[in-house]
């Protein structure tokens, strides 16, 4: 379900260009899919998603600047999951 919600949020993005809401649309796929995989004890992939949600907020931040109110909430976030969970050994 959530791999399917990323695939049509990314096609959007394809389809109609990039908007803070499309990306930011990928980017609540992406972390979706990384909860969804460390509850299965799924570490790598997990860890591949929060660095998947990383880059959609580069991308919000570097062409639209703070497009939105949480996003240095979001991006303190993603911080801490990978210097804490991603970082940790496998």
């Amino acid at each position: 379900c959530y791999d399917e919600s990323l695939s049509i949020a990314q096609r959007i993005v394809e389809e109609f260009g990039e908007s803070p809401e499309s990306l930011r649309d990928d980017f609540v796929s992406c972390y979706k899919l990384y909860g969804f995989h460390r509850e299965c004890h799924e570490k790598s992939v997990a860890c591949e998603y929060i660095q998947k949600c990383e880059q959609y907020l580069n991308r919000i931040l570097s062409r639209f600047g703070r497009a939105y109110a949480n996003i240095d909430n979001e991006k303190n976030l993603i911080q801490e999951l990978l210097t804490t969970y991603c970082s940790q050994q496998f």
